[in-house]
């Protein structure tokens, strides 16, 4: 009994933690599609809230077909797509909270393989968890950067807000 409840307990963090953000994600969207007055951007919003919901769907069967082992799958994808859908998707939510939310990319694609949709969710819980401290204890502006050097890649989320306490750190 006492196995099966912490095999419960780590099944519903791990779902808490993949289904989070894609649901703040559909709030977020849906409370733009209720206030957004031209049609053609409702299109594009409806659009991108229907990706969110497909994104919940899928991470819901894969961790249903996982066996107790969420696997990463490796798979070829556009890293700078990925990181623009990232920022574009939480600049709602910098707006609100007055805060400026930048991405700086360069020129070239940048076609990596990996786990997208797990890369996808650590780059947002970045940029969530830097507009949360900004809007609580101070700064103005969050930034993303892709920076390519012959085969290393560097992704950063970078603010101007205080720094982690030392007691944390």
């Amino acid at each position: 009994v006492a196995a099966r409840q912490a095999l419960t307990q780590e099944l519903g963090a791990v779902v808490g933690d993949e289904v989070r953000n894609p649901l703040q994600s559909v709030t977020m969207l849906a409370d733009l599609l209720a206030h957004e007055p031209e049609l053609s951007e409702r299109k594009h919003t409806l659009a991108d809230l229907a990706a969110e919901v497909n994104l919940i769907e899928q991470v819901v069967q894969r961790l249903l077909n996982a066996d107790g082992n969420l696997r990463l799958i490796h798979a070829p994808f556009q890293l700078k797509e990925m990181l623009e859908r990232a920022v574009a998707l939480h600049k709602p939510r910098a707006l609100a909270a007055k805060l400026t939310l930048s991405l700086t990319l360069p020129v070239a694609e940048v076609q990596v393989r990996g786990d997208a949709a797990l890369l996808r969710r650590a780059v947002e819980n970045l940029i969530q968890n830097a507009i949360a401290v900004l809007d609580e204890r101070g700064g103005s502006q969050v930034h993303v950067g892709l920076v390519a050097e012959g085969r290393a890649l560097l992704i950063a989320v970078e603010d101007d807000g205080p720094g982690v306490p030392v007691a944390l750190r």
